[in-house]
């Protein structure tokens, strides 16, 4: 019986792969694309490529598949938490678990401008940071020390850029991106870059 599906997305999944594993959970993996990490892992109890192409409804499918074991449903990227927040009473009526926050949480995570708010009202210690981009370089470097770091709002602005960021690390690269983007710069966050050796940067994913 299946207790568990991960919705895998890059290493994020396969990290939750791994963690299941040792713990002696063999889930069953749903992904898009064959260059994800979890496609040639032995680690599934089984394993289902759902093509993009296909949408919610061919996720959907894929996953109601499993409702009848009451597994535990884990998304391991923002699009698959949007996506589960989207389904919720859809697959909990198939009798699956969804690990998820409530769908506010979500929409505030899911919205890199709404979490940098979300985190500086609590009090935590941030990185130099722009939620409203200007559209001159003169400004942004007034606002931020090089090297800065721009990143997409959300998954669904990911498309814009061909990488997960783009690295400022001149003004004639700060003039570059923001000309490039003219008209979306409201798609986009800025941060300080808080350069270190490798063994300081770290990512904690929890369920």
């Amino acid at each position: 019986m299946t207790t568990a599906i991960l919705l895998c997305a890059g290493i994020t999944g396969f990290g939750a792969l791994r963690s299941l594993a040792r713990a002696g959970v063999r889930p069953a993996v749903i992904y898009h694309g064959r260059d994800n990490p979890v496609h040639r892992s032995r680690l599934p109890a089984s394993r289902e490529l759902v093509p993009r192409e296909g949408g919610d409804p061919a996720l959907l499918a894929a996953i109601e598949r499993h409702g009848a074991s009451g597994a535990v449903v884990i998304p391991c990227s923002d699009a698959f938490a949007d996506f589960l927040s989207r389904h919720a009473a859809r697959l909990r009526a198939a009798g699956l678990k969804l690990v998820l926050p409530p769908d506010d949480v979500t929409e505030a995570l899911n919205d890199k401008v709404r979490e940098i708010d979300l985190v500086r009202a609590h009090g935590a210690t941030l990185p130099a940071s722009l939620t409203a981009l200007p559209s001159t370089a003169a400004e942004l470097l007034a606002a931020l020390p090089l090297p800065i770091i721009v990143k997409p709002r959300s998954y669904k602005f990911a498309h814009l850029i061909p990488r997960k960021n783009v690295i400022l690390r001149s003004p004639d690269d700060a003039d570059a991106f923001l000309t490039a983007q003219s008209g979306r710069l409201s798609a986009f966050v800025a941060q300080e870059v808080i350069e270190g050796p490798d063994a300081a940067l770290w990512v904690c994913t929890c369920c």
